[in-house]
């Protein structure tokens, strides 16, 4: 004697296939479960977006130009110099220059951003740290740490690289942007044209040091020439 399935009393046992109406009544029946968290998402969304302050961002790009010398000798490294990733060098140097605190600290004392912050009145351009006192001193190393974590350095493409700002002042991240590139353009074309320390220039000064001790020497030995002739004529 066969056994009875218990589900073929069940009504929904007798249907067959896929009843979109039923899943349309079902979420009818549920649409308050999924319309209530739409609004509140919605809601929480619009309240970020009016009360959140913008953040701006200002930048310029700067192209690095790699010098590769050539060179037969069989000790020069610089024949593998195309195996290096020179970009990421340039990028590491980039921003080890331009987050440094030497140079941010001269960025806010030349645009006076720490004067906001302590009432001061603008100083005469290139005026010296050494005339500043010791809050404003402090003041500018608080502003240099702050400008510090706003700074971006990035790679823009092949031998490319980005020097930006981020402030929630947009005049004032134009600004910043400006000095940032002006600087760094004028400490590193200083760099460039400083008189580098190579062995030509050792030789250089070694020979100029050879030829005064020379000098000195042929004026010693004419001194003491002078003084035994006159020791002769008067004995």
């Amino acid at each position: 004697m066969a056994g009875v399935d218990p589900f073929l009393d069940d009504d929904r046992a007798a249907q067959a296939g896929f009843d979109p109406m039923a899943l349309v009544r079902m979420f009818w029946r549920r649409k308050w479960l999924f319309i209530v968290p739409f609004v509140l998402c919605l809601t929480m969304a619009w309240v970020a977006i009016k009360t959140m302050t913008p953040i701006y961002y200002s930048g310029g790009q700067i192209r690095v130009i790699f010098e590769r010398p050539t060179s037969r000798m069989i000790d020069d490294d610089t024949r593998y110099i195309g195996r290096r990733n020179v970009d990421r060098e340039a990028l590491i140097t980039l921003d080890t220059i331009v987050t440094g605190p030497k140079f941010l600290e001269e960025v806010v004392r030349k645009l006076g951003l720490h004067q906001a912050s302590m009432g001061l009145q603008s100083k005469a351009p290139g005026t010296g740290t050494d005339l500043l006192s010791e809050a404003e001193q402090e003041a500018i190393g608080r502003a240099a740490r702050s400008l510090s974590g706003a700074v971006r350095v990035k790679r823009a493409g092949a031998h490319v690289f980005s020097i930006g700002v981020r402030d929630t002042d947009p005049e004032r991240a134009l600004l910043v942007a400006r000095q940032l590139m002006a600087s760094f353009l004028e400490e590193e074309r200083a760099r460039r044209m400083a008189r580098r320390s190579t062995t030509r220039d050792f030789l250089e000064r070694q020979q100029q040091v050879y030829q005064e001790r020379v000098d000195e020497a042929e004026q010693a030995l004419t001194e003491y020439q002078r003084g035994i002739a006159s020791a002769s004529l008067a004995g």
